[in-house]
């Protein structure tokens, strides 16, 4: 009795979560590519403090010189490679990312229309550029030109909806996002399935064991 005891307390901090830390799934590199608005490497020239409203929080503005862009859904003409733009991070949001200052990374962002900014998550596989192998580098290029082609197919097929509050080149970052935590729900839930019929057949197996020894006795 006791050890099936220790497997449901095992199996309970497993499946439990942070109530207050950021809710999201880990990304890859693919992943985060697939998700993100905007996929460049960058180097963060400058960092600002504002307020935020609250006495002990603070908003960090970081400005960061655009290098390699592998991917740019929206705002063509606004970012460009050797140019530079502004990287919102809030510590009102536990899921936002915050950069150091005169260090390269690996970004994958989303941007927000009414300012400009970029955000980027701790869900996103953005990193230090120190970190990024070569095989990173491959699979970004890879998806690049994936991407790409993806694009140029979708504006071929010149499937588009007219709206009379259609806005132009503008993301609506709220509704890619609502896609990704779909997916990522439907995947989380396959693999929840598949630890609790792990977790089912390890119970009955272990109360067939202490069966058989107490009918043994």
């Amino acid at each position: 009795m006791k050890t099936i005891i220790k497997i449901f307390s095992l199996c309970f901090i497993m499946t439990s979560i942070s109530i207050f830390g950021c809710k999201c799934e880990d990304l890859d590199i693919k992943q985060s590519f697939k998700y993100a608005e905007i996929v460049f490497i960058g180097k963060i020239n400058d960092i600002k403090k504002v307020p935020s409203g609250f006495k002990t929080l603070q908003n960090q503005l970081s400005n960061v010189r655009i290098g390699k862009i592998y991917k740019l859904d929206y705002y063509d003409g606004l970012y460009l490679e050797n140019t530079s733009a502004t990287i919102f991070s809030s510590q009102l949001r536990s899921c936002d990312l915050f950069f150091d200052q005169n260090k390269e990374y690996l970004i994958f962002g989303y941007i927000e229309p009414d300012t400009g900014f970029i955000y980027s998550e701790y869900c996103f596989k953005t990193k230090p550029f120190s970190e990024v192998t070569q095989k990173d580098l491959e699979l970004l290029e890879k998806l690049e030109k994936e991407h790409e082609i993806e694009v140029e197919k979708a504006n071929q097929e010149d499937k588009v909806i007219f709206d009379l509050n259609y806005e132009g080149n503008v993301p609506n970052k709220q509704t890619e996002r609502q896609k990704r935590d779909i997916d990522l729900l439907m995947h989380q839930n396959g693999l929840l399935k598949i630890f609790l019929y792990s977790v089912f057949a390890i119970l009955i197996f272990l109360i067939f064991i202490i069966f058989m020894k107490r009918k043994r006795r």
